[in-house]
């Protein structure tokens, strides 16, 4: 078997969902092998990619390395994510500024404080304090 020619495409990314197709075909003469004109086949799609695209071959400074060591940062004090259950409940039930709004108001936490009564007692009894400081 003579090879004769050898065809070289690659397939470039520009950006999101951009690509490019370069490609050279090289007629071999005899007196180089077929490896040789594929690697210069390849090289010249590269350097004619490098030459036409500069913006993509930049020197830029990341900005994150991942063997940058990061001071540990502690937790907030005093959010949700630190309360407990029923701590979480109590906090939104003392949100409420009336009894009966259906948005804002006591009762549309009603049916979470009988579920969890039962487990969470000092709900109950927050709930129960709540209705009657609202309805003086």
């Amino acid at each position: 078997m003579k090879i004769t020619t050898v065809n070289y495409q690659k397939v470039f990314p520009l950006g999101q969902y951009v690509n490019e197709r370069i490609g050279v075909e090289i007629q071999c003469d005899g007196l180089e092998s077929p490896e040789d004109c594929l690697i210069t086949a390849k090289s010249m799609v590269e350097r004619f990619h490098k030459e036409n695209n500069p913006h993509l071959y930049q020197e830029t400074t990341p900005i994150y390395n991942a063997n940058d060591d990061f001071p540990e940062v502690p937790p907030p004090e005093n959010t949700q994510d630190n309360l407990t259950v029923p701590e979480k409940i109590i906090a939104q039930l003392k949100k409420c500024n009336s009894i009966n709004d259906p948005n804002t108001g006591l009762k549309t936490w009603e049916l979470i404080v009988q579920k969890n009564e039962k487990q969470y007692p000092e709900v109950r009894v927050e709930y129960d304090r709540l209705i009657n400081e609202l309805s003086k």
